[in-house]
């Protein structure tokens, strides 16, 4: 069974089409939003690799997670093969950086017991503000390449792209008060 389609949640198409109508929506002065890509990573235990019911066992779980954890408002959608996506209607970048750095924190505890496997998964995450230069489809390419940094620089990371730059949290949390 592919982890192509998860249940409870937008598929990829839906998803987007729901990226591109607030786009378009906030460029004729509606409400800013951001969306947040996460990619699911799985240790490896002892050198095995999770069997593919293993996996799947893991996309549902983080599924509920994420249903359960998220603002009633927000939209959840499976983006790809253990990528999930959220968008999160009314948020700044600060305020989305904090709700991924609490889904991630949240997350990177989370244990899952299938087949007698102890899975163990953590979070890589993304996270774009809508800006001036965008439509849907840089926001969301935008989104993935911040995804991409902080899956590249190891697992639990969260990373944004300002729409110049991507940019770790933790070094932006370190040089300025960003967040505060």
């Amino acid at each position: 069974m592919e982890l192509q389609a998860v249940s409870g949640l937008l598929s990829r198409t839906i998803f987007c089409q729901q990226v591109r109508k607030r786009t378009d929506e906030w460029k004729r002065g509606g409400p800013t939003f951001s969306v947040v890509l996460i990619k699911a990573n799985q240790y490896e235990q002892g050198g095995k690799y999770y069997s593919q019911e293993a996996r799947v066992v893991a996309a549902q779980a983080i599924t509920r997670f994420l249903t359960a954890t998220v603002r009633e408002m927000d939209i959840v959608g499976h983006y790809g093969s253990g990528c999930f996506a959220l968008l999160l209607p009314m948020a700044g970048l600060a305020d989305a950086i904090r709700i991924a750095e609490r889904l991630r924190e949240g997350f990177s505890e989370y244990t899952s017991l299938a087949q007698g496997e102890k899975l163990r998964c953590m979070m890589s995450v993304g996270v774009v503000q809508v800006t001036e230069k965008d439509d849907s489809i840089l926001l969301l390419e935008r989104a993935e390449a911040a995804m991409a940094v902080a899956d590249h620089q190891g697992n639990n990371r969260t990373c944004c792209h300002d729409g110049e730059r991507c940019t770790p949290i933790a070094a932006m949390l370190e040089t300025t008060d960003y967040l505060a």
